[in-house]
Formats: C-alpha cells, structure tokens, sequence
C-alpha cells in the first residue's frame, strides 16, 4: 500500500472573482502556490492537480514545479465532481486514499493538513473510511476518502463535488474539529481578496 494522494482541484472559471484568481498574488507568490508550497511540506508524495478554465495560465505559473502532477479534465464545465474524477483516475492504483484539496483554500498551513493525516493514520484502513474536518460547526476541507470508495468517487453522477458520498456513508465518517476556519476560508470574490489584503 502506498501513501496518500491528494488532488487540487483548480478547474473553476473564477466566476465570482471575474479573472484568474488562483494566480493572484498571496504572501510570496501566488494563491495556488501557496496551496502545493502548504502540502509539500506534509508527508504527501503524490500531489495531483487538476485544471480546467485556466489550464494554460496554470500550467506556465507552475512550469518549473517538479513536484506535482498536472492534468487537464476536459469536462471541467460540467462540475467540480468530473475534476475528482479525473485526479483519481490519475492517482497511483495502489494508493490508501485520497485528500481532496481546493486550490482556492491557501490558508490552510502545513500543520493542520498533517493534523488531518494523523488523524487519517491513527485509523485502520481494513475498513472504509472517510475524514471530515470541522471548524465550530461548520464542514471544512480537505476531506479524505480511503480508497474503499475509489469506485463510489468515479461513479458518481452528482456534479457538485463527493457530499452526497459522504451524507451516504455517516457510518464511515470520522469528523475532525480544526482550532482554525483555514478550512472554510476561500477567495470566490475581489471582496474576499481585499480582506486578506487589509489583514
């Protein structure tokens, strides 16, 4: 059994932001830099990520990162589920599970992913599970799905992302509260934007 695969979803249109939002600038380089700079200091080999709208503008930010895996899904309009899908049909067939990560999330720092890889190591994967982080009483990201649902991911036909798996499979689900709302804190509009600017 290998490790744990996590994939970034970056396909979006930026639709609310109104241009390219994941190549804005964020500490010392940019929003989706920040996102892979965060996870490459975890325990994680294998880091997918996955474009759509902005493949190109992606792909010349990040052309000079070895580290990760970029593919393209070419059905990204039809929903963020079909991005999920691609990643795992990209990720390595021995891999114990897979961290859903959203590229628009940067402020989760290296610290609180690898709480939730604890949390996912501290379980036995004989069986299937999936981690949920929490903040208060809020769902956050990433979520971790054990490769028990591999083929309940790709069969999914549901396009707005894998919470109907998870309001499925409650007995699975292990919740994490997270002491931070890094996990619920993502850029969607130049409002949002301004606000980490002015923090």
């Amino acid at each position: 059994m290998e490790g744990i695969t996590a994939i970034v979803l970056s396909a979006g249109f930026s639709s609310r932001m109104k241009k390219f939002k994941l190549g804005l600038p964020f500490k010392n380089h940019t929003i989706i830099e920040e996102v892979l700079f965060q996870l490459s200091k975890t325990s994680i080999k294998e880091i997918i990520l996955v474009t759509g709208h902005y493949k190109e503008s992606i792909e010349k930010l990040l052309a000079t990162n070895s580290t990760i895996k970029i593919i393209h899904n070419k059905n990204y309009a039809l929903g963020m589920t079909t991005s999920i899908q691609c990643g795992i049909l990209e990720a390595s067939t021995n891999a114990k599970g897979f961290l859903i990560c959203l590229g628009d999330l940067p402020f989760i720092l290296a610290t609180e992913y690898n709480k939730i890889l604890s949390k996912i190591e501290s379980i036995d994967d004989k069986n299937p599970f999936i981690v949920r982080p929490f903040f208060k009483n809020k769902p956050a990201n990433p979520v971790f799905f054990s490769r028990h649902f591999k083929n309940d991911l790709l069969d999914l036909k549901h396009m707005e992302g894998a919470k109907i798996l998870i309001k499925r499979n409650g007995n699975y689900l292990h919740n994490l509260m997270l002491e931070t709302e890094s996990g619920i804190m993502d850029i969607d509009t130049p409002l949002d934007y301004a606000n980490y600017i002015h923090s």
